[in-house]
């Protein structure tokens, strides 16, 4: 979790997240003509709550993000007047980060959702779909031999390297560990 922003060195984020929201009002101005028009007919539409979900998770992103950058300044103000010899607690702090991340995390679902929206109506991305109908129980099959290829190494690892490496002390962080090296 990066606290302290430097708007200056982070141009590009800020760029971008300026375009962000840019797409995301315009996409609000589109839902309320969308909904005006077409009043209670809206409400029977899925996608409708796609969107505005989108738009929720995202304004709420951006509510955080602007928190966090004014927290920034507060703990960069404090520890210039105690020399950094001052105690603050960062757990709020690292609550709302979380936080933020489940509303990126939503928000990147629910854009995906949209993108599977429109590419159901592409022909070649049904021709891809009936591809992998066909060829399903083929990547089912791969995907087993891979998985237990996969955990006789994790186990061969965790085994060798449990008591040397503090990485492989338990199954689990063996996993991550192995996982990391792919």
């Amino acid at each position: 979790m990066r606290l302290i922003t430097d708007l200056e060195r982070d141009s590009i984020e800020l760029v971008s997240g300026i375009i962000y929201m840019i797409i995301i009002i315009i996409f609000m101005i589109r839902e309320i003509y969308k909904l005006v028009r077409m009043k209670m007919q809206y409400f029977k539409l899925v996608n409708s709550y796609n969107q505005w979900l989108l738009i929720i998770f995202s304004w709420v992103s951006f509510g955080i993000y602007i928190y966090r950058i004014y927290i920034g300044e507060q703990v960069k103000k404090f520890f210039s007047e105690t020399n950094g010899y001052g105690f603050i607690n960062l757990q709020s702090i690292s609550y709302w980060n979380q936080v933020m991340v489940v509303c990126f995390a939503m928000c990147t679902c629910f854009a995906t959702l949209k993108l599977i929206n429109l590419l159901k109506f592409n022909s070649s991305i049904i021709l891809l779909m009936t591809a992998v109908r066909k060829c399903v129980n083929g990547i089912i099959a791969v995907g087993t031999i891979f998985i237990i290829s996969y955990i006789s190494f994790v186990q061969m690892f965790y085994l060798i390297f449990n008591d040397k490496i503090s990485a492989f002390n338990t199954f689990l962080r063996s996993m991550e560990t192995l996982f990391l090296f792919m």
